[in-house]
């Protein structure tokens, strides 16, 4: 009985995952308005990947949904190229750690636990602009707290969110614009990746 449950939840997980796979494939690309501009994102193709479970041992299929990426910008094409990415004139990194050791009282309102800060698919135009991307918000990786954490959390992750979006959005993060063939072009540049860790409300970058 139990072999036979293991087939059919095994059949159902593929039957979702190509289920998933045919309907993101059938999508048109999804466009949104930020900012007043509006950004075209891709949509990606679902991958299925095999894990194997460490306690049972046994394969385990798990669908994995990329992230959507910005390919325009009212209708211009939005250039992804490793070689011509636009350059901060500092690391993304420096300006967020910065960004958080300015404003450390705030975070040390976090109860315990390891957070971090991600935000991506940085879109400069041609005078070295960010008109679009992509931060959903301080993510608790880990913590050694009660399962309400988050709740408690709430009031405290609106402030920093807040924070880091108008941080962002106003103008202190210079990039130098990047260039293709001699012109300035409308490109994206890397994202940041901070993590910091708060114990007993005192808060600490982990480098």
């Amino acid at each position: 009985m139990r072999k036979r449950l293991q087939l059919f939840n095994a059949y159902f997980f593929v039957l979702l995952a190509c289920t998933w796979t045919q309907g993101a494939l059938a999508q048109s690309n999804r466009k949104i308005l930020f900012n007043g501009n509006e950004i075209e994102l891709s949509t990606p193709s679902t991958d299925t990947l095999y894990i194997e479970n460490i306690e049972t041992g046994e394969r385990e299929i798990k669908v994995s949904i990329p992230d959507p990426f910005p390919i325009a910008m009212n209708g211009k094409t939005i250039i992804n190229e490793t070689h011509c990415s636009p350059l901060p004139e500092r690391s993304l990194n420096e300006y967020f750690i910065d960004l958080v050791l300015q404003n450390k009282t705030l975070f040390d309102q976090l109860t315990d636990g390891q957070y971090y800060i991600n935000p991506r698919h940085f879109v400069i135009n041609e005078e070295g602009s960010i008109k679009y991307y992509k931060f959903e918000g301080i993510t608790l990786r880990m913590h050694h707290s009660s399962i309400d954490i988050v709740t408690k959390n709430d009031v405290v992750k609106s402030k920093i969110n807040k924070l880091i979006n108008d941080f962002i959005q106003s103008g202190n993060i210079q990039f130098e614009a990047a260039e293709k063939e001699g012109k300035k072009i409308l490109a994206v540049a890397h994202g940041a990746y901070v993590s910091i860790t708060v114990k007993d409300h005192i808060t600490k970058v982990d480098l």
